[in-house]
Parts: structure tokens; sequence; C-alpha cells
């Protein structure tokens, strides 16, 4: 069985399982009745449905704030560019360990199977803000799997 949901209906949906994990951690809500927290318009707006994305630098303890998705202790992720498989330990959320995360929170993931690459170019070069460019891309291999999406989807990744 298929459910197909309206955007109002997703982000209803959103905003429900939101308040369910804080509810979860013991925390006080934010706003005193449900109706209150959902008019209120500075409750994030992610979008769990949607791939896990994580800004990250080099550790096997990564922190950032998740832009979107959503994940549990054991999930297995890919870390972009270099396509590497790794498991989810344990999730951070205020120092305190948690089972799972959702998007829009400032988290930090212990993870397994990290391993350091060597760096292939040291300052590559880049558009800068405001420029254009038109990219040609060659997959070399077959089946590999590369991110692409418009900056309007993600600006706060850049």
């Amino acid at each position: 069985m298929q459910i197909v949901l309206g955007d109002q209906e997703k982000n209803i949906l959103m905003k429900l399982a939101r308040m369910n994990i804080e509810y979860g951690r013991n925390q006080v809500l934010p706003k005193a009745t449900v109706a209150e927290y959902f008019d209120d318009p500075e409750v994030p707006d992610c979008s769990i449905d949607r791939p896990l994305r994580l800004s990250i630098d080099k550790g096997t303890i990564i922190v950032g704030k998740m832009e979107s998705g959503f994940c549990h202790t054991g999930d297995q992720c890919i870390i972009m560019p270099s396509r590497r498989r790794v498991e989810i330990v344990n999730f951070y959320f205020n120092n305190n360990e948690t089972s799972s995360v959702n998007c829009g929170e400032n988290v930090q993931l212990k993870l397994k199977n990290v391993k350091f690459d060597v760096v292939i170019q040291e300052n590559p070069r880049f558009t800068k803000q405001d420029q254009v460019a038109i990219a040609r891309l060659e997959v070399l291999q077959a089946g590999q799997l590369i991110c692409i999406e418009p900056f309007k989807c993600y600006p706060q990744l850049g």
C-alpha cells in the first residue's frame, strides 16, 4: 500500500516526528500546546524523508548540523565523495547519548569503518560566489555513486 501526501500533510508529519523525538528525550516542548507548536514559523521545516545530509570534517566522531534525513544507531551510510561505507555507532545530542537524531539538530556521531585518505590535490580550483560554471562529469566505474543536486535544495551546505 502506498500513501501519497501533499506538501501540507508532509510538513505536519515532519513536525509530529520532531515533536515525538523531543518528547522522547524528556525535553520540555517549546510550546504549551500542539497547536502553538504547529503555528510557530520558527520550528525547523526539515525533510526526514530525504537522504541524510551532514557536513563533516576529519575524525571518527563527527560534529555538525543535520540538514536533512533521519537515522538510527546501526544505520549504514556512505561518506561522499570518497564513497566509503560507514556504520553509525552512537549519537550524541546535548552531550547525551541517544539512539536516533532528526534533521535540524546539531549532533555528534561516532562512526565505524572510517579511514583517512591521501589528499589528492591541495587548494583545488573552484567557482567563487556569484560565478557560473559549466562542468562535464564522467563516471569512471559502472555503478559508481556521485552526489549532485541543485544549490537551491541545500544552500546551507554551500
